[in-house]
């Protein structure tokens, strides 16, 4: 069987299929702002900065996902644009 990209692993996962691996898939918060040298304020202020600091996280360490948190007042920006 050739092996699964990441994201039909993560399908896999979700579908409770057999898997060849257990993905990675780490909690990244403050860390991806640290990678991008930004403050996590910033990140947190700024969808395209959260969202390119978690993809790039993703890319450099060749994680098969990743999990990351929303604060209390991320949540409220979130629902006043809604």
């Amino acid at each position: 069987m050739a092996e699964q990209s990441s994201k039909e692993l993560i399908r896999s996962l979700f579908q409770l299929r057999d898997l060849p691996r257990i993905p990675f898939v780490p909690w990244v918060g403050s860390f991806a702002a640290q990678l991008e040298q930004i403050s996590v304020e910033d990140m947190l202020s700024d969808a395209g900065l959260l969202s390119t600091s978690l993809m790039n996280a993703q890319q450099l360490f060749g994680y098969d996902a990743i999990v990351t948190f929303l604060t209390r007042v991320w949540k409220r920006k979130l629902v006043a644009v809604v």
